[in-house]
């Protein structure tokens, strides 16, 4: 990314002489004083001037719609504008030079270089200034619309980023972030990685399925238990069939298991052909070798190799942020599935022993038993819907918060007197932070009850 590190500007405007280095990671407000006329404070102090140099500079032409010789000290018969870049990436420095003439042709010179004793300065050679302009737009990665509408602002060129659609937003910042660029063999892995998710979340679907059908055939032990003095003749049968339906649940539960560690281990190995080619794309090699590495890790895992070697080169590095957040999302939901099926597992083998305990002394505590079942159900339901409830307040609060959260997005620091303001003149920050503050405690709040009914549940299943 190419950032402004250095402004020179000579018989500018009011100017005689302007050099100026600006800080980086830092907002500067720039004070002035007018000494011509006390009363207006910063106005007219040559503010927008320093403006002038860098859109001069950049694209060559002015922000006030006027002539370019108008731009030049009325004392004086030409004007110098020079522009230092640096890429924070590359290393690169580029350097523009502009001599404004009221007889002549401006004269433009742009030269690149790695450090400021570099020898090996390449001087840029085009046919005219149109190509000097189109080649500085360029290396930016900027259209002129960009400059005079997100990043030099005035009165006169001025189109608000938050503004702007969707669409202009993702535009934007990919042609400032030369975000269209990223590794073709990303997208590849992506591609091969949707079969396999597709496949564990079947699995998993499956393993709930069943658990589902589990519970439901304990549900009918129960009843069948409850019918047992009219068909006590039965009795044995239908346990013996209960017992060997469960046993058979048990073993499809352990071979989707199965199926959940071999696609473990298919992530695994997709998870270090990534992070192979995240280590290539941060290293200095050569396309050659980097291809050379990526064709070995693509036939060691049996994947397709891209085969217009060109692409490959160009592609969206954006893209490559929302593979590994995807990534994460999915062993995340690989986490909270392995651990629900442990519960289910857990509560599972409870039952079972409640249950064959229950076989034993049925005849005896049958009633009994029947009583405190239908009560702890009665608990759970009770429970469940409560947890419903603060799940839908707590999706009102982070609601609530996410956009308390977006409005302290915009506050801007005086780096100065370190106040804090927005944009938006309507919003009270102190106001907001207390809010979010008093959203994020209850929202804890909420969190706490959760976990307590559903602790409560695990106890009684």
């Amino acid at each position: 990314m190419w950032t402004l590190r250095q402004v020179y500007a000579k018989n500018l405007c009011a100017f005689k002489q302007l050099d100026y280095t600006l800080l980086q990671k830092h907002t500067t407000l720039i004070f002035g004083n007018n000494m011509d006329n006390d009363s207006q404070g910063s106005n007219g102090s040559g503010k927008s001037a320093m403006l002038e140099a860098i859109a001069i500079g950049i694209t060559g032409e002015t922000l006030r719609r006027i002539k370019m010789d108008e731009i030049i000290n009325d004392a004086e018969d030409e004007a110098t504008v020079s522009l230092l870049f640096q890429n924070n990436t590359t290393g690169q420095y580029l350097s523009i030079k502009r001599v404004i003439s009221r007889k002549t042709a401006q004269i433009i010179k742009v030269s690149i270089y790695y450090d400021e004793i570099d020898c090996n300065i390449k001087h840029i050679e085009q046919a005219g200034v149109a190509d000097y302009n189109k080649f500085i737009l360029e290396t930016l990665g900027l259209t002129k619309d960009d400059v005079f509408s997100n990043f030099i602002l005035s009165k006169h060129k001025y189109s608000s980023f938050l503004s702007s659609s969707d669409r202009e937003k993702k535009e934007i910042i990919n042609r400032f972030s030369n975000g269209v660029m990223v590794d073709e063999s990303i997208a590849a892995l992506q591609e091969d990685m949707i079969p396999i998710q597709e496949s564990l979340k079947q699995a998993e679907l499956n393993v709930a399925n069943h658990t589902g059908r589990v519970e439901t055939l304990q549900e009918q032990i129960n009843t069948a238990i409850t019918e047992s003095t009219e068909r006590s003749q039965k009795k044995a049968e239908r346990i013996a069939n209960w017992n060997e339906a469960i046993a058979g649940k048990r073993a499809y539960i352990r071979e989707q298991n199965v199926l959940i560690n071999k696609s473990d281990e298919l992530l695994e190995q997709y998870d270090k052909t990534d992070e192979v080619l995240q280590k290539l794309e941060n290293s200095k090699k050569d396309t050659g070798a980097c291809f050379e590495i990526i064709s070995e890790r693509f036939t060691s895992c049996a994947l397709p190799l891209p085969k217009d070697f060109a692409a490959i080169s160009i592609k969206n590095q954006k893209e490559l942020e929302v593979v590994t957040t995807e990534y994460s999302n999915v062993q995340q939901q690989l986490i909270q599935h392995e651990k629900k099926i442990a519960t289910a597992k857990s509560s599972y083998e409870k039952l079972l022993k409640q249950h064959e305990k229950f076989q034993e002394n049925f005849k005896k505590k049958s009633t009994k038993i029947e009583n405190q079942i239908n009560e702890l159900l009665d608990s759970i339901k009770k429970l469940d819907a409560e947890n419903s409830n603060l799940r839908s307040q707590r999706t009102k609060l982070e609601a609530d918060i996410a956009s308390l959260q977006k409005q302290l997005a915009g506050v801007i620091v005086c780096p100065k007197c370190q106040h804090e303001f927005t944009l938006a003149n309507d919003v009270d920050i102190n106001e907001v932070k207390l809010r979010l503050q008093d959203r994020n405690g209850e929202t804890q709040d909420i969190l706490q009850n959760i976990e307590a009914n559903e602790k409560r549940i695990s106890d009684i299943t």
